[in-house]
């Protein structure tokens, strides 16, 4: 399969095939709406995703092997799940342009506030779309 984008939200599912790294060229992937808590870590070596949407779905955390798309994610939309704390590699996301992570109940406490505050120099310097 030659796929570029794959959509596959509001279909409740609860967890993703590891084959779905297989796809060499797949460059969107929307799984919100869903039923999702984990992401198989062969997921973030695809190595042409720079578009990834997992808003609405039930992750508590974000694996650190999402750190491996840092130099090529534009677009990451984590909105509506219920993450408490943000993986310190989302500082270095350089060429991230729309961001979104509002309706997460993030803890006050860590990292967290200056995660955020490197997120939205990097979507400002990048011209871009930043949601809280």
């Amino acid at each position: 399969i030659n796929a570029e984008y794959m959509g596959a939200g509001n279909n409740l599912l609860a967890s993703l095939p590891a084959s779905l790294s297989t796809l060499p060229n797949l460059s969107k992937l929307v799984l919100s709406g869903n039923m999702l808590s984990e992401i198989p870590p062969s997921m973030f070596q695809m190595p042409r995703l720079t578009f990834l949407d997992i808003s609405q779905n039930k992750f508590t955390v974000l694996p650190d092997a999402i750190g491996a798309l840092s130099n090529r994610m534009v677009t990451l939309f984590l909105a509506n799940n219920e993450l408490t704390v943000l993986p310190a590699c989302l500082k270095k996301f350089s060429k991230l342009q729309r961001f979104s992570m509002k309706g997460n109940p993030l803890e006050e406490s860590g990292d967290n506030g200056g995660i955020v505050m490197a997120l939205q120099h990097i979507v400002d310097a990048n011209d871009g779309l930043f949601q809280n």
